[in-house]
C-alpha cells in the first residue's frame, strides 16, 4: 500500500512564496517513508518548470510528475481532441507550456477555441479578442473556476472572475474547465491511484479540493491558512478541517 498525498499549494503549502507553518519538514520527512507526494495547483499563471524551480527552492520534495495543474490536463485534453489553435487569456509561460506540451499554435487567427486561464499579465486587449472570437461562435473554456487567489494582500482576482466578466459580456457560458473539481481533473486523478493505495487529499476550498477528495473517496482536509474559515460554512462531516497542513502531517501521519 502506498501514501498518495494531493495537495493544494496556494493557502495550504504556503501563501505568498512563504511556507506555512513547517509543512517542508514535514513533507520531507513523509517523502523519506516512502510517501507519493503531489500539488495539485488550480493556478495556472504558472508553468510546470516554473512550479518545479519554486517547490525546489523552498526545500520541498518532488518527484517526475509530482505537479499537477489544469494547464498538464488541459494539454492531454488538446492532443485528444486534435486541438491545432487556440486563443489564451493567460500569462506568457502559460501560452508557451501550451505550445510546447500540447504541440499547439497560439493565435488569434481563427482559433479552434478559446482557453480563459489565471492571468496575472492581463490586458483590455486580450479581453476584447476573446469576446470578439466568442461573439463570433467560437467555443471557450475556463482552466479552473476559482474565483479568487489567496495572497498576503488578501484574495485577488482569478480566472473563474476573470471568465465572469467574460460571461457577462458576451452572454455565452464556458464550454467546460480543466481544474479542480471537474470530471477531468478526476479523471487525471484516478490514474494516479491504485485500488489498495492510502489517498489524503488537503486543501484550503471547500469548492474544489474539499470536492475533489470527497468525489475520490479519499481521505479530506481542509485547512484554516487560505480561504477557508471556520463557521463559514455547512461542513460535510466526512471533511476534517484543522489550523495547518502542517499540524495534521505532525499529529495524524506516520
Amino acid at each position: 500500500m502506498t501514501l498518495r498525498l494531493f495537495l493544494d499549494l496556494d493557502g495550504t503549502v504556503y501563501l505568498g512564496g512563504k511556507i506555512i507553518d513547517t509543512v517542508d519538514v514535514e513533507l520531507r520527512r513523509i517523502a523519506a517513508s516512502g510517501a507519493a507526494i503531489y500539488y495539485m495547483t488550480n493556478n495556472t499563471s504558472l508553468s510546470s518548470g516554473e512550479y518545479s524551480r519554486k517547490l525546489g527552492k523552498l526545500g520541498l520534495p518532488l518527484a517526475e510528475g509530482s505537479i499537477i495543474s489544469p494547464t498538464v490536463v488541459l494539454c492531454d485534453w488538446m492532443r485528444a481532441q486534435r486541438i491545432r489553435s487556440v486563443f489564451a487569456v493567460g500569462t506568457e509561460a502559460f501560452c508557451s507550456e501550451l505550445e510546447a506540451r500540447a504541440g499547439v499554435t497560439v493565435t488569434d487567427l481563427q482559433p479552434d477555441c478559446v482557453v480563459v486561464a489565471f492571468d496575472k499579465e492581463v490586458t483590455y486587449a486580450k479581453l476584447e479578442t476573446a469576446c470578439g472570437l466568442i461573439n463570433a461562435g467560437t467555443p471557450w473554456y475556463l482552466t479552473h473556476i476559482d474565483l479568487a487567489c489567496p495572497s498576503p494582500l488578501g484574495p485577488i482576482p482569478d480566472c473563474g472572475a476573470i471568465g465572469r466578466l467574460i460571461e457577462a459580456t458576451t452572454g455565452s457560458a464556458p464550454a467546460g474547465h480543466f481544474g479542480k473539481p471537474g470530471d477531468l481533473m478526476l479523471d487525471f486523478l484516478r490514474s494516479q491511484i491504485s485500488t489498495d493505495d492510502q489517498t489524503i487529499v488537503a486543501g484550503d476550498r471547500l469548492y474544489t479540493d474539499a470536492e475533489v477528495g470527497l468525489r475520490l473517496g479519499a481521505r479530506t482536509v481542509v485547512v484554516c491558512t487560505g480561504e477557508f474559515r471556520p463557521g463559514n460554512a455547512k461542513i460535510d462531516s466526512r471533511i476534517e478541517i484543522h489550523d495547518t497542513l502542517a499540524a495534521f502531517l505532525r499529529l495524524q501521519v506516520e
